[in-house]
């Protein structure tokens, strides 16, 4: 199924759809000051996943999104009477703690997933959203 281009388009559209109400979600909950131009982007950014066609267009539409989301991140994260300074998605290296720990717990995420992944019987390294060439 991985295989099959339009299968393969429209799970990936699920999957970025979900990603983009998660942000919102986020963002609206967690948020001390939910920023609304951010929320009515990403709801925007929602609206035209279905007619994207084909991947690439769809990876577009997630990098604007997700560039957004990061955007308005910092608020999302506090510490005790501390509040992070995180403007902006960084790495190679990390300039500040938020952008050295995201890596970090991504892998760790990552590989609990694929753990998962593989203890029932799936192939977790064929993909939907980033097709071979």
């Amino acid at each position: 199924m991985a295989s099959e281009q339009p299968a393969s388009l429209e799970i990936a559209k699920e999957r970025v759809t979900a990603k983009f109400r998660n942000a919102r979600v986020m963002l609206r909950r967690n948020h001390p000051q939910p920023p609304a131009m951010a929320l009515e982007e990403i709801k925007r950014l929602t609206g035209i996943v279905e007619p994207a066609d084909p991947c690439g267009t769809l990876l577009g539409i997630e990098g604007e999104a997700v560039r957004v989301y990061f955007a308005h991140s910092g608020g999302l994260i506090e510490a005790g009477i501390h509040s992070f300074d995180f403007r902006t998605r960084n790495r190679r290296p990390p300039k500040d703690p938020v952008n050295a720990v995201l890596p970090f717990l991504h892998s760790m995420l990552m590989k609990q997933a694929v753990v998962s992944a593989m203890a029932v019987g799936f192939e977790p390294y064929k993909g939907f959203h980033y097709l071979p060439r």
